[in-house]
């Protein structure tokens, strides 16, 4: 059952795996490889390596988790891709870290960092939940790449170091990621995201007409703080002034 699977391994209704990677506008990366164009598209890697190493692959963070780990990133000047991917042609923690790469997969979702969050959010959402407790849970971790996750109504998650990811489900939530390229991820409404230095955050909201949808930044764009406590007013990002 996925309950019992790692990041790399979940699966989503299709029996995918979902992977979010970024490439440059070019299209173009390392030893020239050249990325089709297209939803639905086959991609396959030209120098398969299935050893849980960086390199003889198509890389990418599973779900979002690991974000960062391998490759620099623009949630602004990026073209951001979901790759699906079958679960036997998928291998996870590279380098011993939440990174995976595959062999082959199909493009599904392909334009900009918020869309492909919100892609990936429903099976994001899920895995939280089987790896968290219920309402009001509080989950915390420390140390070089740190992974903290909660689930429920006012959950807290938080994890302090450098490359550390920190999520939660559920409304109301309150999740840090304290260090440098760090990320958080809210999954529910009225909840509060802090990040440090270079950290990326994805905050779920509902606009006026109803619909769910996420807003993303990345620490020290668009005037966005490091450190420092937001939440969403009418559909804008907003300093929280007072964090109870």
């Amino acid at each position: 059952m996925n309950e019992s699977k790692q990041f790399h391994e979940w699966t989503n209704g299709n029996g995918e795996v979902l992977i979010l990677r970024r490439i440059p506008p070019s299209r173009r990366t390392y030893n020239e490889f050249q990325w089709p164009t297209g939803v639905r598209t086959r991609v396959e890697c030209p120098d398969w390596n299935p050893k849980p190493i960086c390199g003889g692959g198509l890389h990418g963070w599973p779900l979002g988790f690991g974000l960062g780990e391998g490759s620099a990133f623009s949630v602004v000047d990026d073209v951001w891709l979901v790759l699906g991917a079958k679960p036997e042609d998928v291998v996870g923690e590279l380098d011993g870290g939440a990174k995976c790469k595959c062999r082959e997969g199909i493009i599904r979702y392909e334009g900009d960092f918020s869309g492909a969050v919100s892609f990936v959010s429903n099976e994001f959402a899920k895995c939280v939940a089987a790896m968290a407790g219920g309402d009001g849970a509080t989950s915390s971790a420390a140390g070089y790449c740190a992974t903290s996750s909660a689930n429920g109504y006012c959950a807290t998650s938080s994890a302090a170091g450098d490359y550390a990811r920190s999520s939660a489900a559920g409304d109301c939530a309150t999740v840090e990621a304290v260090g440098g390229d760090n990320l958080a991820a809210v999954v529910g409404l009225n909840g509060k995201v802090r990040v440090g230095e270079r950290g990326a955050f994805a905050i779920a909201y509902q606009d006026r007409c109803g619909e769910l949808r996420f807003l993303t930044g990345k620490a020290g764009e668009n005037g966005i703080a490091a450190n420092v406590w937001y939440h969403v007013v009418d559909g804008a990002l907003v300093e929280v002034t007072q964090c109870g």
